[in-house]
């Protein structure tokens, strides 16, 4: 018990060095500048990509990335219910856009998200699919299209605009056993998680 220990405060001392080494700073007080009056998101997105690499080796991190994901998988189980029944039966399941950084570290958040999924999906019986993708496209013209169903002369622009999007994972609930398995990982992100930092 004593060696366990011993080894989460020292991966807890390396995230802390590496918070602190990112931010240029001494003390986590010093943070507050970068949360408030000097907000700059893409610099504190940044240290994802620093801690995806440590997670690798660090239990503590890998630990945080899972977290991440359970939490992702239950905001989306949270919205089930006030989903337009229609959209859990389009062609590739339940569509799920995923955006931002943070999906560069699919293959990390991803156990914790089958876990979230493995947990409640027995509330929710008319999900069968589950189909995460990456935009590839501004979100605006999302925006543009849900507009355009509320024009009075129909413009179709769904037909006009060749959707682009890249399947990120696929999700399907076995018939037998009542629980999400993954398909396959159709699209891989190790490759978008750098190399070095």
């Amino acid at each position: 018990m004593e060696n366990d220990l011993n080894s989460i405060e020292h991966e807890a001392e390396e995230v802390k060095q590496l918070i602190f080494q990112h931010f240029k700073i001494d003390k986590f007080d010093d943070l507050l500048p970068y949360f408030y009056s000097d907000f700059k998101k893409d610099f504190i997105a940044s240290l994802a990509a620093k801690l995806s690499i440590m997670a690798k080796q660090n239990d503590v991190v890998r630990e945080i990335f899972e977290e991440t994901g359970y939490q992702i998988a239950r905001h989306i189980m949270a919205l089930v219910p006030k989903i337009d029944k229609r959209l859990f039966s389009m062609q590739d399941g339940l569509p799920i856009v995923c955006a931002g950084s943070v999906f560069k570290s699919w293959s990390l958040i991803k156990p914790g998200f089958v876990q979230c999924l493995n947990k409640q999906i027995k509330k929710f019986p008319s999900l069968n699919e589950l189909n995460l993708v990456l935009a590839d496209s501004d979100s605006s013209i999302g925006a543009c299209l849900l507009a355009s169903k509320l024009y009075d002369n129909k413009i179709d622009l769904i037909s006009t605009y060749k959707r682009k999007s890249v399947v990120l994972d696929h999700f399907y609930v076995n018939k037998f056993q009542n629980f999400y398995q993954c398909e396959t990982e159709i699209f891989s992100t190790d490759n978008l998680i750098p190399k070095e930092v």
